[in-house]
């Protein structure tokens, strides 16, 4: 003989877990991967007829989580979207908690936040402030970025080519020459030397093959004798 038909309800909230972990991240972007995160009681089953809501939280990581991470809280069920990171790098995790039901807390599996495309170029590495002409030899670096300002490290293809900006006659020469392949996203020069007036204030400019890429000026420098 077969029993009528019966319900068995989940049982009280008593976990966190991430259904979904978040991952895809790029820099200043959201997410391709949203977190969902389910309330569920001691046996895996998602407590449907809780409606508290699950807050995110950065837990380990150099940036910072958007303000603009928000879930809504379905049937036991936390499905978050725009979550984004300003900042690349390795290590990050979420915390994600429901105060409401005994401050139940989880911590997400670690990702990556990867730069976003290049943006901007700008100098890691100034030229002094002050130099004698013809004889000062100094190092400038220069760096492909995102638009969060993060370094793009994919990026081993593009050229910087550095120019002086002074009087007419004046010049600037790298030892290595002064156009130079990125790696891992900077440009290094070695051995610079301007040679002008004494007296002159110039500007080193960088310049890359990529058109849509801002030309990026140096702080100025002051050249004595």
């Amino acid at each position: 003989m077969i029993s009528t038909s019966f319900t068995v309800n989940p049982g009280s909230p008593a976990q966190l877990v991430f259904a979904t972990q978040p991952g895809g991240a790029t820099a200043g972007a959201p997410f391709t991967a949203q977190p969902v995160v389910t309330i569920e009681d001691t046996k895996g089953n998602t407590v449907t007829s809780d409606p508290n809501t699950v807050t995110l939280a950065l837990a380990s990581g150099p940036g910072t989580l958007d303000s603009g991470c928000t879930a809504t809280t379905t049937a036991g069920v936390a499905a978050f979207s725009g979550c984004e990171i300003d900042t690349a790098g390795t290590g990050y995790t979420l915390t994600a908690t429901d105060t409401a039901d005994g401050d139940l807390s989880v911590t997400s599996n670690s990702f990556t936040v990867s730069s976003g495309s290049p943006y901007q170029l700008v100098f890691t590495m100034q030229p002094p402030e002050f130099i004698a002409s013809g004889i000062s030899s100094f190092p400038i670096a220069v760096a492909v970025e995102d638009a969060s300002g993060n370094v793009v490290t994919s990026d081993n293809s593009s050229t910087v080519a550095l120019a002086l900006i002074g009087p007419s006659g004046d010049s600037l020469n790298c030892s290595g020459g002064n156009s130079m392949p990125t790696m891992s996203g900077v440009a290094t020069f070695t051995g610079c030397v301007i040679t002008e007036n004494t007296g002159d204030t110039v500007q080193v400019s960088a310049d890359s093959i990529d058109p849509t890429l801002p030309t990026a000026l140096s702080s100025t420098v002051m050249v004595g004798s």
